[in-house]
């Protein structure tokens, strides 16, 4: 089964960061590993799209989320974002486990990693 790496907008407040570079991104392109990202997900941080070379760019988060094997994100998903990963799905970043019960019982039912 192919890799495909989903990026989204940071929703939270202040966050200005993105879970990921372009220089990162590209690696990940050479290696055969499909990258879809939500428009201006690195606007934020100063990036914008045209930095990141062979990613496929999606409007709305759920067409990235419905492709997306692996999630990368910075802060903690969103339950929404949760709900519309598949089973089995891995999501990597910051998950403050210890202050969002709530999501640690969302991801652990469809064994989302």
């Amino acid at each position: 089964m192919p890799l495909n790496i989903g990026v989204l907008k940071e929703t939270f407040g202040h966050e200005a960061r993105v879970a990921l570079t372009p220089d990162v991104a590209a690696k990940f392109v050479e290696q055969g590993v499909a990258i879809h990202m939500e428009q201006g997900a690195g606007h934020r941080s100063h990036l914008g799209d045209e930095l990141f070379k062979g990613v496929q760019f999606h409007a709305a988060p759920s067409h990235v989320l419905g492709v997306a094997t692996v999630l990368l994100k910075v802060q903690p998903p969103l339950l929404a974002e949760v709900d519309a990963l598949a089973p089995g799905s891995v999501v990597v970043g910051f998950m403050q486990a210890h202050r969002e019960l709530g999501l640690v019982r969302r991801l652990r039912d469809p064994r989302i990693t």
